[in-house]
């Protein structure tokens, strides 16, 4: 949701509000946003809403690498960050371009390709 990320599949299992998302639409799974949560996950309070919080805490994810002395860091796109509606004809999240040039530059920086 933050920074004009559409809805994704991610929201779907961990039961985020994706109401008023870009790209959200209930039809093929729950078929009323908000979609609900795992309940047996939800009831030990893992609903993955959060995660690892990559896109607030990249810098210092990329400052940990380093001192690790890591050589190579994977990591996969969120093209619903990139493409909130799932449609390229729809315009691409400038906020979520400049993330990703952000964190390959940081990483570049640091010393891990």
């Amino acid at each position: 949701r933050e920074d004009g990320r559409g809805a994704s599949i991610w929201d779907t299992y961990a039961g985020a509000d994706t109401v008023g998302m870009p790209g959200a639409d209930c039809a093929y799974c729950c078929k009323q946003a908000p979609c609900t949560s795992r309940i047996s996950e939800a009831e030990q309070g893992a609903t993955g809403n959060v995660a690892c919080d990559h896109y607030h805490m990249w810098r210092t994810d990329v400052a940990l690498m380093r001192s690790m002395g890591l050589q190579s860091y994977r990591f996969s796109i969120a093209w619903s960050r990139l493409v909130p509606t799932g449609k390229l004809r729809d315009g691409v999240n400038e906020k979520g371009q400049r993330f990703y040039n952000d964190l390959i530059d940081g990483l570049l920086e640091a010393g891990v390709p």
